[in-house]
């Protein structure tokens, strides 16, 4: 069986970028959070992080059941794509304009 390797595989890539992600996230959050909100705000993140790995089976499976895995991931990462290059645009366009208003 050849998707047994696969799901190894992959499990250890995603595990690999969650173990490298998460705490860093955590750092990030704290650095911005004042000391008596931390405790909130890291019960915050992890109820978002959690919701979403529930509710991404629940809303995806239907998507992947009616367009199928190719279409369905390909669809995925055109918009991904684009999410990222309008978040590229915006962050530059107000970098650039916050570097004007220093000069």
């Amino acid at each position: 069986m050849e998707t047994i390797p696969r799901i190894v595989c992959s499990s250890l890539i995603v595990g690999t970028g969650l173990g490298l992600i998460r705490p860093n996230l955590v750092v990030w959050l704290f650095e911005f959070v004042p000391p008596m909100m931390r405790g909130k705000a890291m019960g915050i993140m992890m109820t978002c992080y959690f919701t979403g790995q529930f509710m991404s089976p629940v809303l995806l499976e239907p998507l992947t059941s009616s367009l199928g895995y190719a279409l369905f991931f390909r669809s995925l990462a055109v918009i991904i794509s684009m999410v990222v290059v309008v978040v590229c645009l915006t962050y530059f366009m107000w970098f650039s304009k916050r570097q004007a208003d220093v000069i």
